[in-house]
């Protein structure tokens, strides 16, 4: 995940996190993932969001325990735009969430639970 993504800002209310971040379209696993197309890997777009709540919760390294769903809706394109990620958080660290586009368009829901490790 290293240099994978930025947060641009970060709030939160009613216990719903909200992030805005821009993904590197240099990170090294766009060489592969396609090649003059690049696209979010969905295990990338997964460990965004678990990034997102390590930092929500002030807790890392944490791993992903149970994935519930996760529903890809349109791809995720570094293409230097801000994504929107949303979501809350249990103190059982079960989350919800999805990420949106500047547009407001839901490119993926997820729900799954974290542990520490």
């Amino acid at each position: 995940m290293e240099d994978f993504y930025t947060i641009l800002s970060s709030s939160s209310a009613d216990g719903t996190f909200d992030y805005d971040v821009v993904i590197n379209p240099e990170h090294k696993v766009f060489k592969g993932h396609f090649p003059g197309k690049p696209v979010v890997p969905g295990v990338m777009s997964l460990m965004l969001m678990r990034s997102c709540a390590e930092h929500a919760a002030g807790i890392s390294p944490t791993r992903i325990s149970e994935l519930k769903d996760a529903v890809y809706m349109k791809p995720i394109t570094p293409d230097g735009k801000t994504l929107h990620v949303s979501f809350t958080l249990t103190e059982n660290l079960d989350l919800k969430g999805q990420i949106a586009d500047e547009n407001s368009d839901v490119l993926v829901k997820t729900r799954f639970s974290l542990v520490k490790e």
